[in-house]
């Protein structure tokens, strides 16, 4: 019996629905060339992965923000686009594998938490659950 939601083909293969998993397909295949050749480029500068050890995400808005301004002011001493892209990928890697990283104001939650001292302090960070408050302290 075929599962409705398998995807039947001509030949009569039957495979897994792919709905909401993403269309690889669709992707810019030039764009992700080049923004791969910036990869490796920043690698060789900066070691590779350096990204992933923690930037906090204005950093990334701030440089993408920056890139584009030049993009438009006609500026082509780099690939100024490219780079835009580049941040802005970065910047959504560390929301998704590091939200601790999150330092925009307006994308933080407010919350009150504490410190190991009993400090409080007013908010934690996008993606992050609010810790149980104990109840023996």
């Amino acid at each position: 019996m075929i599962n409705q939601n398998m995807q039947k083909f001509d030949s009569g293969a039957i495979r897994e629905d792919k709905t909401g998993k993403g269309r690889m397909d669709l992707l810019p295949m030039c764009a992700l060339i080049r923004l791969s050749k910036h990869y490796e480029s920043g690698s060789v500068e900066h070691g590779e992965r350096n990204w992933e050890k923690g930037i906090p995400i204005h950093s990334f808005i701030d440089s993408a923000l920056r890139h584009l301004a030049k993009y438009v002011d006609g500026m082509n001493d780099e690939d100024h686009l490219c780079a835009a892209a580049w941040n802005i990928l970065s910047a959504m890697w560390t929301e998704e594998k590091r939200p601790n990283m999150q330092d925009i104001p307006s994308r933080c939650l407010p919350v009150v938490l504490k410190d190991e001292d009993g400090l409080e302090y007013p908010y934690t960070l996008i993606g992050q659950k609010k810790p149980r408050e104990d109840k023996h302290t």
